[in-house]
């Protein structure tokens, strides 16, 4: 087996199976693999505590993985997941202001009957956009907040589906 370009042994392998199992007991840590083994990130060379996914994007263990948000170039984990819904409810509050403060110069040329030759329809478009931008975020709003009554994260979610579908039950 190689791991990070070195050759190992099962006798290593098993060598250093044990001293991870001695070092989570000691920390603490209850998260084995398939294998009975703790979990080993071989990027950051370290022991995964509980709940924790390597980003490889950031390049590091995060605790609570959720996901990596290209919006705010960061992971989302245990420490900045409030912050994160609350980026969101604002965005998706400030997107209802503006499509409220828009809603009668977007459809401002649409008469009773017939329409009106000076329409303005790239007001029209962004407001159309704004829409469905604010449902959308809205919606990813909406499920980040079903996920946190839950306690799970989109990556425990998404693990759930995919064995769900394979017709493994996880206990």
């Amino acid at each position: 087996l190689a791991r990070g370009g070195v050759q190992w042994g099962d006798d290593m392998l098993g060598l250093l199976a044990e001293e991870l199992k001695r070092r989570a007991k000691k920390l603490g840590m209850w998260d084995l693999d398939g294998d009975g083994v703790p979990r080993y990130c071989w990027e950051c060379e370290m022991i995964k505590p509980d709940r924790s996914h390597h980003c490889s994007m950031c390049r590091l263990c995060v605790l609570r993985f959720d996901h990596h948000c290209p919006w705010i170039n960061n992971c989302v984990g245990l420490h900045n997941h409030k912050f994160f819904m609350c980026f969101l409810f604002w965005s998706v509050c400030c997107a209802a202001v503006v499509a409220w403060y828009q809603h009668d110069r977007a459809w401002g040329c649409v008469s009773i009957g017939r329409l009106r030759i000076h329409c303005n329809m790239e007001v029209s478009v962004n407001y159309l956009f704004l829409i469905s931008f604010g449902i959308a975020e809205g919606l990813l709003l909406l499920m980040h907040m079903v996920l946190a009554w839950k306690d799970m994260t989109t990556l425990e979610l998404l693990e759930s589906i995919c064995l769900c579908m394979m017709g493994v039950r996880r206990g």
